[in-house]
């Protein structure tokens, strides 16, 4: 999956979902949004699906991070992956942390991928938030422990 990259932001700011409501997912995306569900229900104080309307040198442009979450003093983005990929890395990195940086006006904004599955190519996983900040950035969650202990 390609995303946007951010490339001299002017700015950002939260915004309605600018799409109408689409048609009952199915397959391996109806799946992944079972499993933000069962994130949301783990950590029900997370912000889910806040939209960001912003303008850089590629023009205007929408994005939406699944989750964000206040964890002791700091803004943490959650990017949930049924499957870990290098490219929710570069989304965080890249995309959702430079909008909510300049949203919050703040640096300390960090990023986490929550994912459901590994590949021999991952991270070494935490197994939970608080885990993930202190190491790769990576928990493996498969819905049977804290994400927050």
């Amino acid at each position: 999956m390609k995303h946007r990259e951010i490339a001299g932001l002017e700015w950002a700011r939260l915004a309605p979902c600018p799409w109408p409501q689409m048609a009952k997912p199915k397959g391996s995306k109806a799946q992944g949004l079972a499993y933000e569900r069962a994130i949301a229900r783990e950590i029900p104080k997370a912000k889910r699906n806040l939209w960001v309307r912003f303008k850089d040198a590629n023009g205007e442009g929408y994005c939406c991070p699944d989750f964000v979450l206040k964890l002791g003093g700091k803004i943490v983005i959650l990017e949930a992956k049924l499957t870990d990929c290098q490219d929710a890395y570069t989304q965080l990195s890249r995309l959702y942390l430079p909008v909510f940086k300049w949203i919050l006006q703040t640096d300390e904004i960090e990023g986490v991928v929550v994912a459901k599955n590994l590949h021999k190519k991952s991270y070494a996983p935490a197994s939970d938030i608080p885990g993930a900040l202190r190491g790769s950035g990576l928990v493996h969650w498969i819905g049977k422990t804290p994400l927050i202990p």
